[in-house]
């Protein structure tokens, strides 16, 4: 487990790395126990940072009543822990008001990871506005309609990504770019955290109050990754074992465990729980300890080095938009 890294119990400190929270976390760090047993639902709960999460509801949180995953897809655990706490596995749309409304009936807080991410040459613009916006809003109104308090987003670090660098950002510093540096889904993200926050203070139907908080998580690595060294091989194999660097290395970037964003989650949800007023209406970078490197050079645990070949960034968007032109088979 990489969490052994990690030593000291979650704070909030100034970061000297990247970005201004820091996140501490260890295995035997447990949160404190709520007021009441509660029922927390997880969308997107079948994904990669979605069972992360389950498995920190089951392995650190004390009262728990029940866990809804809500996602298009079943279930299929990938880490080990028993399923010590209630699971009710509800397969559904998220821009479905009937089926979320059916997740979240009785639920106390839901953290909020369903999402679709596409970065292809050809990213899919309106599934993305679909699943990211539209079905954001669902969740939201949703909220609201079968009063439940505590909305815990998940955002991306990719929502003040432009063509700059950033170095010792932070959420005062760090604004949205007036072009990403990738298209379509950092903008659906961005649009779906606003959507997000300006809904922390809206009255439920109850009269009591929704309070929300967004995360932005870095790239994120650790068991069931199916994006960054799942890529980085997919490419490798696509290249006949070769994996091409971009640039002259100089270039850094801040990867952050999923076990640890995860963490994150529980310990935002917590917040709002016992202080909504202070945290609610906030959003956060969600960083840790792992190394500031090279894109590349974090992959080498995980590859077998041969040596090295450099092309400029020009040339490999050209050689990606050639591989992923739509083509008919001959």
């Amino acid at each position: 487990m990489i969490w052994r890294q990690l030593t000291k119990r979650f704070l909030l400190i100034p970061s000297k790395c990247h970005y201004s929270i820091s996140l501490y976390f260890t295995q035997t760090s447990k949160l404190p126990t709520m007021c009441k047993d509660e029922v927390i639902v997880v969308t997107g709960g079948s994904g990669f940072l979605g069972q992360h999460i389950v498995h920190l509801l089951q392995t650190q949180e004390n009262s728990i009543k029940e866990i809804r995953i809500f996602d298009v897809k079943p279930y299929k655990k990938f880490l080990d822990h028993d399923d010590v706490k209630p699971v009710r596995e509800i397969i559904g749309d998220i821009c479905d008001p009937y089926e979320m409304k059916n997740a979240l009936r009785g639920a106390d807080a839901v953290i909020h990871i369903a999402g679709l991410v596409s970065f292809s040459t050809f990213p899919q613009f309106d599934e993305m506005n679909r699943i990211n916006i539209s079905g954001t809003k669902n969740v939201v109104t949703t909220c609201i309609e079968e009063n439940v308090q505590r909305l815990i987003f998940c955002s991306t670090v990719d929502v003040v990504i432009g063509f700059d660098d950033i170095v010792n950002g932070t959420e005062e510093t760090t604004t949205t770019p007036s072009k990403f540096l990738f298209p379509g889904y950092p903008e659906s993200k961005h649009k779906a955290e606003q959507l997000v926050i300006r809904s922390n203070g809206t009255y439920l139907t109850n009269g009591q109050k929704l309070h929300t908080i967004s995360l932005r998580p870095n790239v994120m690595y650790g068991e069931g990754d199916p994006f960054m060294i799942t890529a980085a091989l997919k490419s490798a194999k696509e290249t006949f074992g070769w994996v091409i660097r971009v640039g002259d290395g100089s270039a850094l970037f801040q990867k952050t465990y999923a076990g640890n964003v995860a963490w994150a989650f529980l310990k935002a949800n917590e917040a709002l729980r016992l202080n909504p007023d202070s945290v609610g209406g906030h959003f956060f970078f969600i960083p840790d300890e792992t190394p500031i490197q090279n894109i590349f050079d974090s992959l080498h645990p995980y590859l077998t080095p041969a040596f090295s070949v450099f092309i400029s960034f020009s040339a490999f968007l050209l050689f990606v938009a050639l591989r992923d032109c739509p083509h008919e088979d001959t």
